[in-house]
């Protein structure tokens, strides 16, 4: 295998020019997954913050934000993808993106339909961002094994007075109760 060349960066592989000075490491790597429509099945439905609904500051209202649930029927692995709207096209990623958390939550099979009113009392199963609120377009919850049971998707904002639509998409690995069109609930008080 021929050496690379002297002003190769040493974590590029040698056959590619590297794009950066050698002494500018790649600053970000992002990665890719692939859900082929053959072995995920896909739900999505829309959302959106208002001005009120902030939740880690005061705690006041964790309610206030709007909720979605959805049903396992069997075990099945599940990713929850909550994504933040693109409203300034050209900016950087975290200066057009608000401070926010996505976590599903267990909930029983009887409430569905109606919101979990005390979200922080209740089993979280997963959250974006190891459970900590940040910067970030895309919030993923990878919830692998998922048992049978009623899930509560709680998309919530650090602080009151943002808003910002978003979608919310569940892919699961085997078919959730309901269709493509009402497998995701939007909870009501």
């Amino acid at each position: 295998m021929a050496a690379a060349p002297p002003h190769a960066h040493p974590s590029l592989p040698p056959s590619l020019p590297p794009s950066l000075p050698p002494s500018l490491p790649p600053r970000r790597s992002y990665i890719c997954r692939v859900f082929p429509e053959s072995k995920w099945t896909r739900y999505a439905c829309q959302g959106h913050w208002a001005a009120s609904d902030g939740t880690a500051m005061n705690y006041k209202s964790p309610a206030a934000n709007m909720q979605f649930q959805f049903v396992v029927e069997a075990a099945c692995d599940v990713f929850v993808n909550l994504k933040q709207s693109d409203h300034l096209e050209g900016v950087a990623e975290r200066l057009d993106c608000i401070c926010a958390l996505c976590e599903v939550l267990e909930c029983s099979t009887d409430k569905v339909g109606k919101k979990c009113r005390f979200p922080h009392r209740v089993q979280t199963v997963g959250a974006s961002n190891g459970g900590v609120f940040g910067y970030r377009r895309d919030l993923i919850v990878e919830i692998p094994n998922c048992q049978p049971g009623a899930y509560t998707i709680w998309p919530q904002i650090y602080k009151d007075g943002e808003e910002r639509s978003f979608a919310v998409e569940v892919l699961s690995s085997k078919p959730l109760r309901g269709t493509a069109d009402d497998a995701i609930i939007v909870a009501t008080a």
